[in-house]
């Protein structure tokens, strides 16, 4: 340690106190200014992480109201074609709500996602069903619709890495967001296909039908 401060131990001891002082104080500007730069760098790594999370949350909401409406048209389609003519009026109108969720949900997403396949894909899916759907069996309109929504929860995950909420540092935050993003849709999704199921049943007057293909599902 000797041999390490000797030159500055050497080079002291040739000024005067005033002229030690100043560079004493030079030396401790020096260390404060990093020290700041280094806080300054950290928090901002953080702001820049918390902003990528606000962003990402702006996207995934819509999407997240895509697929409530999607399940809620599943539902209603499982009815009408099950012999529910009372339901066809509001088949109409939830067909309305998903156009608008649709159309919302690619405004919200960034030029790479929204120009991407895998959003491409969900549109043109969602275009044949919006079509041709009510011409499909009972079965197949709801295999659709189901393939489809699965698509979306997929695509949800693309966004939340796109944004990098699934690197996030802070444990809790990882779960919080994995529940989010992944947990809670997926289960929310396997009650949407029972209600679904459910629904065609009650309106055929099948009800043995809802086991059958749950089991196939």
């Amino acid at each position: 340690m000797q041999s390490l401060f000797a030159p500055a131990i050497a080079l002291l001891n040739r000024v005067g106190y005033t002229r030690k002082f100043a560079i004493m104080g030079v030396l401790a500007l020096i260390a404060v200014a990093f020290l700041l730069g280094s806080l300054y760098l950290n928090l901002r790594r953080v702001a820049d992480s918390a902003q990528l999370e606000i962003d990402a949350l702006r996207v995934l909401q819509p999407m997240a109201r895509v697929v409530q409406h999607l399940q809620m048209h599943r539902g209603l389609s499982s009815g009408v074609l099950g012999g529910n003519e009372a339901m066809k009026e509001k088949r109409a109108a939830k067909e309305k709500d998903v156009i608008d969720a649709f159309s919302a949900g690619r405004a919200s997403l960034p030029q790479e996602l929204a120009t991407g396949k895998e959003w491409v894909r969900i549109g043109e899916t969602w275009e044949a069903i919006r079509q041709d759907g009510l011409e499909l069996i009972r079965r197949e309109n709801f295999v659709q619709h189901t393939r489809l929504i699965e698509d979306l929860l997929h695509f949800q995950s693309s966004i939340a890495d796109h944004y990098g909420l699934t690197n996030d540092p802070e444990i809790d935050s990882t779960r919080l967001i994995d529940t989010i993003v992944r947990s809670l849709p997926w289960a929310l999704e396997r009650m949407g296909q029972l209600r679904a199921l459910g629904t065609g049943a009650l309106a055929s007057k099948q009800p043995l039908q809802i086991v059958q293909q749950v089991e196939i599902s």
